[in-house]
């Protein structure tokens, strides 16, 4: 991300045309006193711009300072004398070489200008702050230096929201980069702004080759879908907000295929001006191919289908199936069934044999009494079916009788084509059997594949409308935190510029400081929750049970959400069903009071007149609560889908009832860990119920003893004076620390490194108390307490973190540290810690 530049030129331009006109009025009046109305115009000008300047006679070494460069260092024009060293000795000892080399080398490398931002520390309150330098250099006629003349500008607040605004948009990318799809977000002039991981997994290349080449993700796109894909991007109406969807193929680094689901939306400001479009790229490769294996198989077992018809209908014009008979396997077999019906002995071939003989064994007759020779003469006839020749029908004479008669072979013949028919028909019929036992199997699998092809459909059509609804959901996660998270943004960086405005007064620098502390916490429940909802999908949440006093967190919840409750002029009134004694269980105290405190919110916020009340009872072995409001209800309709993720009653409700969708997905999930269950009942228009429920465990012990009440700030005893460790390597923090606790320390030491904080820690035995953030480079926060625990056991250490993942207060009270703090860290949390563990 690039940093704002507030560029000077104009100012610049003005100031030496001021500069040129004193000098003309100088010489005009012959050195007479400048008009008053100039000075005052000049030094209004840069303190409307917080611009200081100033001029550097390089050939006197004398420096002068305009009124806001010493409101800039925090300096009074009686107690500083300007020169170059004088002025080096303001900058901050971590960057006076820097300063010293740039001006330096421009001098001794002939440059017209340089421009450096660095550091400065103020006087009286030793307060760092950061400031943008630029010079000019002004030289004579022999091209020597006579002069420096240069403007300083304070960016201390522009460092500190650019890294607020760095951190919130590296946070997005980290929740983009776990999405399983291909995310972007091309700017107008078609460069790309943002490209998650997955774009690798998806397509070979890496987001820096992409981002690198932005006409890349064209070029990847197959040949067949070019001209679609341009038409698409050249066409789209970039007043329009709607949803745009195409799929289409890429060619992956690799050179294989993949079939892309594309969506894009354009993307608006604040101010309604179009700002390029975002969306994802989802590989549906698997899909693709198994729809186009399930139309292969559906086309496939239609053609099968007909083909049967169609077959069994010709069979069924030529032959009928009720003619179907016995198969013979062999003529001989024929012979026994047909050849007495066909040719009756006693009438056709009187005293003769007659015979019915296999072609391969012409030789061989059923009768054994006759013998074909060569010698004998007898009759015969071909027996063909399907034109082939399988046997022959013989009449043979015995000796006794020779004659041969010519009607006989004719009637043979007609015998033998008879016979021919009927074992023709026969096999014919019986083939179409067999075909039809074939088809009758085949008919079976095709209604089987049939009612698979439905299943399959059925089964799609699911798939596919989860996977719409999964994004819907995921466009409106996007939307919602984009919402969620530049709303507190607007504010925090609005009223933060508002008060650099001159003249405010000291109300509404308290209402303004307000605003920005209101945004900031909301930005902050929306990462928390954020982060919540990634730990209970990856289950990463654990249960940590401790005797919990059920009444003592009742009545907490009740003082904390009173006063809220009030300014609405609402009625907050609480129920206690067990006695104080009894009220004390073994549960997840974090995790029942996040719930309660959900709840009771959402049922002050969606209650504009009436009353909130909460409360408990006990039924059968489990406390159950409850959360009842006279508020704007839930329609019937919606009463299930409340509890899923970024799920809100009403869409249109988001302009007027802000939150992340999250609340209510994140409370059920703790309620079902906890062995409860979580159930709603509302009437819209007349109000809403939530209930849930957890075991009611008893503990052996007592009753919890009574609260010592906190301290007020102004109860610290501030006779004693701390020495103090900071160790973090984020140096805006640092000096926020710094700053929170400089009117209560004797003396400050600061770390950037674990190495750094544990050599420290050695060699200044009297330090009281440790600041350890957890994350740091060299040697993180857990390994430093560890180091610093086995010589010195008495100092003590808060671990501050800006994690908060369940498991890391734990963790860091297990390396030694004596208490755990979360960012952002406030004054009455680390006075109140400080109270506790040092008495003062």
């Amino acid at each position: 991300m690039k940093e704002p530049d507030l560029s000077v030129s104009q100012l610049l331009n003005e100031i030496n045309l001021l500069k040129k006109e004193v000098a003309f009025l100088k010489n005009k009046e012959k050195k007479q006193e400048l008009p008053m109305e100039l000075d005052e115009l000049l030094s209004k000008s840069q303190e409307i711009a917080h611009i200081g300047s100033w001029c550097l006679n390089v050939i006197e070494n004398k420096l002068s300072w305009t009124d806001e460069v010493y409101r800039i260092y925090g300096l009074e024009p009686q107690e500083f004398t300007p020169s170059y060293e004088a002025f080096l000795n303001v900058i901050h000892p971590e960057d006076r070489d820097k300063f010293d080399i740039t001006y330096s080398a421009s001098i001794k490398e002939g440059k017209d200008s340089y421009e450096i931002e660095h550091r400065i520390i103020r006087k009286h309150s030793q307060e760092v702050r950061f400031v943008r330098e630029k010079c000019q250099h002004i030289r004579n006629k022999k091209k020597e230096i006579i002069r420096s003349v240069g403007m300083v500008q304070d960016i201390t607040e522009e460092k500190k929201y650019f890294n607020v605004l760095q951190e919130s948009e590296l946070k997005y990318h980290q929740i983009a980069d776990y999405n399983y799809d291909w995310e972007y977000w091309i700017k107008p002039n078609g460069e790309y702004a943002y490209i998650s991981s997955a774009c690798e997994r998806i397509s070979g290349y890496t987001p820096e080759e992409i981002m690198g080449q932005p006409a890349l993700f064209f070029q990847m796109i197959s040949p067949k879908y070019k001209a679609i894909v341009h038409h698409h991007f050249s066409h789209e109406h970039i007043n329009s907000k709607e949803v745009s969807e195409m799929e289409f193929v890429i060619l992956k680094k690799n050179g294989e295929e993949c079939w892309i689901e594309h969506v894009c939306v354009p993307v608006f400001d604040e101010n309604g001006n179009y700002d390029g479009r975002r969306g994802n790229n989802r590989d549906i490769t698997e899909k693709k191919k198994a729809e186009q294996e399930l139309i292969a198989a559906k086309n496939k077992a239609q053609k099968n289908e007909q083909e049967q018809k169609e077959r069994i209908k010709e069979l069924n014009g030529l032959y009928s199936l009720d003619l179907l008979a016995e198969k013979y396997e062999v003529i001989d077999d024929v012979y026994s069934k047909f050849l007495n019906d066909i040719v009756p002995k006693s009438m056709q071939f009187p005293n003769k044999t007659v015979a019915l003989l296999k072609i391969e064994n012409a030789c061989y007759t059923n009768n054994q009494d006759f013998e074909l020779t060569e010698n004998k003469d007898c009759l015969s006839s071909g027996i063909r079916v399907f034109k082939e020749q399988i046997g022959e029908l013989i009449v043979g004479y015995t000796e006794d009788l020779p004659f041969i008669d010519v009607y006989e072979q004719r009637l043979l013949d007609a015998y033998a084509s008879k016979l021919s028919v009927i074992i023709e028909k026969d096999t014919i019929l019986q083939d179409l059997k067999i075909q039809n036992e074939e088809y009758a199997v085949l008919n079976e699998e095709l209604i089987t594949s049939e009612e698979d092809i439905k299943r399959t459909n059925e089964e799609l059509i699911i798939a596919k409308e989860k996977a719409e609804e999964s994004d819907r959901l995921k466009s409106a996660f996007l939307s919602n935190m984009s919402h969620e998270i530049r709303t507190p943004m607007n504010g925090i960086l609005g009223f933060t510029t508002l008060l650099q405005e001159p003249d405010l007064t000291t109300e509404e620098m308290k209402d303004y400081s307000a605003i920005i502390e209101r945004s900031g916490a909301r930005m902050l429940e929306t990462i928390n929750n954020i982060i919540d909802i990634s730990q209970i999908e990856a289950g990463q949440i654990d249960i940590h049970l401790s005797s919990v006093n059920i009444n003592t967190q009742i009545d907490n919840l009740y003082q904390f959400f009173k006063v809220e409750a009030e300014n609405k002029d609402l009625r907050i009134s609480i129920q206690k069903g067990l006695s104080n004694l009894n009220s004390i269980i073994i549960t997840d105290d974090k995790k029942v009071y996040g719930t309660l405190t959900n709840l009771i919110k959402n049922a002050i916020k969606f209650t504009l007149h009436g009353s909130v009340e909460f409360g408990y009872n006990l039924k059968d072995n489990y406390l159950e609560f409850f959360v009842k409001d006279t508020g704007i209800g839930i329609p019937e309709d919606k009463q299930h889908s409340i509890f899923d993720r970024f799920i809100q009653v009403d869409l249109s409700l988001s302009s007027q009832y802000e939150g992340s969708g999250l609340g209510l997905s994140i409370t059920k999930a703790y309620i079902y860990m906890l062995g409860g269950n979580l159930w709603v009942e509302s009437k819209e228009g007349e109000g809403t119920t939530f209930y849930f429920s957890i075991p009611y465990q008893m503990t052996n012990g007592t009753q919890l003893g009574s609260q010592k009440s906190e301290k007020h700030l102004h109860d610290i005893d501030n006779s004693k004076k701390l020495n103090l460790l900071i160790a973090d390597d984020d140096e805006a923090f640092r000096v926020y620390l710094q700053t929170l606790v400089y009117s209560k320390c004797k003396k400050i030491f600061m770390a950037t490194n674990g190495i750094e904080v544990v050599e420290k820690c050695k060699n200044n035995a009297d330090i009281d108390l440790i600041l350890l953030d957890i994350k740091m480079p060299g040697l993180d926060g857990y390994e430093a307490a560890r180091e610093i625990r086995s010589f010195n056991k008495n100092v003590i250490i808060f671990a501050q973190t800006a994690y908060a993942l369940t498991g890391n207060r734990e963790k860091a009270l297990e390396a030694g540290c004596n208490e755990y703090i979360t960012k952002p860290i406030t004054k009455k949390v680390l006075f109140k810690l400080i109270q506790k563990h040092l008495k003062m």
